[in-house]
């Protein structure tokens, strides 16, 4: 609830419902008159605003409980492992085909890459950078928003370079999850650096959700880590 022009002759009274509970983003916002209480407008959402509202509060969650949104961010993880899966099952049926060198395999194999390790890479830079900014700096969620899509172009043009050199078009996955991995444990080092808050501190101080982003990014540097370092020791038949 939102009083606009206490005092005045002309204030008016904004009342919008809580979204705690309710899938869709929209308050369904109601304004009074100040003085007589007369409804004087009532927010409708056009049909393609309201749609979107819905999907929106579907992304979020904020209608229910923990365990259910952690249970969506781990569907959002299988829904990514089905379709990486997918996209190096054909690169790889294509492979065994005889599509090596080829252009049209090493332009797929290179966009696979971007989007399977590429994407990780840009969002850890700018988990990153987003602890090194200066918090008065002018425009920082666009410097922010620069370095993750630099990074990305980056990953993308390396693993462009990489493929095509390869003699069996092969994408430097190997690299690109050993950056992850230092990425990774560079921004938790980062955020405890800049706000004294690792994971320890973070569970002492009742700030879950901070101990477990650091928490979840450890975990990652460790997985491609260990992935990244077999792939570069040919365990999983790659050497790049």
């Amino acid at each position: 609830m939102r009083v606009w022009h206490p005092g005045d002759a002309n204030a008016y009274v904004e009342i919008s419902r809580s979204l705690a509970d309710r899938i869709s983003q929209d308050g369904q916002t109601l304004y009074f008159d100040g003085a007589s209480a007369r409804l004087l407008h009532e927010s409708r959402l056009p049909a393609a605003a309201a749609t979107f509202k819905f999907l929106a509060g579907l992304h979020v969650t904020h209608f229910q409980q923990a365990w259910l949104r952690a249970l969506y961010f781990l569907a959002g993880l299988s829904g990514c492992v089905m379709l990486g899966s997918g996209l190096l099952y054909w690169l790889e049926k294509r492979r065994l085909q005889g599509a090596a060198g080829q252009w049209g395999m090493v332009s797929m194999t290179a966009l696979t890459c971007a989007l399977i390790t590429g994407m990780p890479l840009a969002t850890l830079a700018m988990l990153t950078i987003n602890r090194w900014l200066p918090v008065m700096l002018e425009g920082r969620a666009d410097w922010e928003a620069s370095v993750f899509y630099v990074a990305w172009l980056l990953a993308a043009v390396h693993a462009l370079l990489s493929t095509w050199r390869s003699v069996q078009s092969r994408p430097p996955w190997a690299t690109h999850l050993l950056l992850i991995s230092a990425l990774a444990l560079l921004a938790v080092c980062s955020n405890a650096w800049s706000t004294g808050d690792h994971p320890g501190v973070a569970i002492r101080r009742g700030v879950p959700a901070v101990a477990g982003v650091d928490l979840v990014l450890i975990f990652t540097a460790l997985l491609a880590g260990i992935i990244g370092w077999r792939l570069r020791r040919g365990g999983l038949h790659s050497k790049r």
